[in-house]
């Protein structure tokens, strides 16, 4: 592969324009460890210019001998025992606008994932960890870079916050519309 196929990596479906890619784009994705045993999954992105994250948080527990045989035997994956997890995800909620004036927050509905996530760390320093996902996914998570940044910790403004239903602002923009 080419080194230069991910150079619009931030700009999502192909969009090629910078001036597009402006309005429609990837800022940053985030795993935070906040705790032994609790991940925050934060991924943040642009909406027609304005500043948008989809946040879920997680609790993980490790899975024993009886599961990590049961995936290898399902989809060929094997995962070291020693520090394979399963993470439960909470319900995702996404806040679009300014965090600090008056964010739009939106609760996205069911889970975040369906069925739980299992993986395992496969390296780890004080730098870098790598991860196998139970289907064969490959994750690389690095500390430092935009995680040192002060948007790095947005999703703890909107963490205590109760997000509007989807319904709520289906109704809104429906009446928005027809006024």
């Amino acid at each position: 592969r080419p080194v230069d196929q991910y150079k619009n990596a931030t700009r999502p479906f192909g969009i090629r324009s910078k001036f597009l890619g402006s309005l429609f784009g990837l800022r940053y994705s985030f795993q935070h460890a906040v705790r032994p045993g609790r991940f925050v999954n934060d991924v943040g992105f642009r909406v027609l210019g304005l500043p948008a994250a989809v946040v879920a948080g997680g609790n993980f527990t490790r899975i024993g001998e009886e599961e990590v045989a049961a995936i290898k035997n399902e989809t060929g994956t094997e995962l070291r025992l020693d520090t394979a997890v399963r993470i439960d995800f909470e319900k995702p909620v996404m806040w679009l606008g300014n965090k600090r004036l008056l964010p739009l927050i939106v609760s996205l509905g069911s889970r975040a994932q369906s069925p739980p996530v299992t993986l395992c760390t496969t390296y780890m320093d004080d730098k870098i960890r790598l991860a196998l996902a139970a289907k064969g996914g490959r994750l690389v998570f690095t500390r430092g870079g935009k995680a040192t940044r002060a948007f790095a910790s947005d999703w703890q403004t909107i963490e205590g916050e109760r997000p509007l239903s989807g319904g709520v602002v289906g109704t809104v923009i429906t009446a928005a519309a027809a006024a």
